[in-house]
């Protein structure tokens, strides 16, 4: 593994749970009939004509309205009616990116104005993505794959220096085995550089891009 959190978005995504319903039950309709043998004909149970109905529909499988009107059982073998999907959490990983986009504190410089000073060093971040502040303890990230593949940059805003000091220590101790990756702190932010080509330019371009972020 050579990057950081960055390398885990595509937020994609949603499994959804599906609730179905189903009607008809064949024992117990079947029950119905047998108890019924022996009244007078019930009226129909529906405004349908006779005609409407397939012949080679089992009479054991009474319309819809039939098992609600008797109260029997659902049967697994008819179709499903209805199906219900569950919100998303509020505490969810969607629900959590709002709220740190939300709530980003006023500070200087932006996570934006980070990436445009790297961009204007000589890497440019074309599609930029949030990724979860709150594994680092910062406010809010944003950071992405440069044009090149050189590097995955990724730059957190913190609500002060000792805040993103802190940040700073926390993400280089969580990922310490990713030896191509570096952190740096400015003011309130901070900058993680994760190296993904190992030669002398690359190198070289690096410390100029640490140099912009230390000059903001």
């Amino acid at each position: 593994m050579k990057s950081s959190t960055l390398t885990s978005w595509p937020f994609s995504p949603q499994a959804a749970l599906t609730v179905i319903f189903v009607l008809g039950s064949p024992a117990s309709a079947a029950c119905d009939k047998k108890s019924s043998s022996t009244d007078s004909p019930p009226a129909p149970l529906s405004s349908a004509p006779l005609s409407s109905v397939p012949a080679s529909s089992p009479s054991s499988h009474p319309p819809a309205s039939s098992a609600a009107a008797t109260g029997s059982a659902p049967s697994s073998e008819a179709p499903a009616s209805s199906f219900e999907a569950p919100a998303v959490p509020l505490d969810g990983l969607i629900g959590r990116l709002a709220r740190e986009a939300r709530d980003r504190p006023k500070v200087q410089p932006t996570a934006e104005e980070v990436l445009a000073t790297l961009e204007k060093a000589g890497e440019s971040v074309p599609t930029r993505q949030q990724s979860l502040g709150d594994t680092y303890k910062a406010s809010y990230c944003l950071g992405g794959y440069t044009l090149d593949g050189a590097f995955a940059l990724s730059a957190c805003e913190y609500a002060d220096a000792a805040a993103a000091t802190a940040g700073r220590d926390l993400s280089k101790t969580i990922l310490s085995h990713v030896t191509v990756r570096d952190v740096w702190s400015h003011k309130a932010g901070t900058l993680a550089i994760v190296q993904l080509k190992d030669d002398d330019a690359t190198t070289a371009l690096k410390k100029k891009l640490v140099a912009a972020f230390l000059a903001m």
